[in-house]
């Protein structure tokens, strides 16, 4: 699964990733190719930590801008 993110705002992002497993691999790189660092965890699908094997948050310490086209990869490792 794979996604962009980056909106000037906000600095917490929920993905639905739809592969049923908590056992995932997630890497975040920038529209140059850089890795990107952010928190991530794995599980959480709202606000509340509700559990969701489906979802993971990820978290910035600023909010991505919309023009830096984070892609977010997760891949499903077991």
């Amino acid at each position: 699964a794979s996604t962009t993110v980056g909106d000037d705002t906000e600095t917490v992002f929920y993905i639905d990733h739809g592969l049923a497993s908590n056992k995932v691999m997630v890497q975040l790189f920038d529209a140059t190719g850089n890795t990107v660092i952010a928190d991530v965890r794995r599980g959480v699908s709202d606000a509340s930590n509700t559990a969701s094997t489906d979802h993971i948050k990820v978290s910035f310490n600023a909010a991505p801008a919309s023009d830096e086209q984070i892609t977010v990869l997760i891949h499903k490792i077991a």
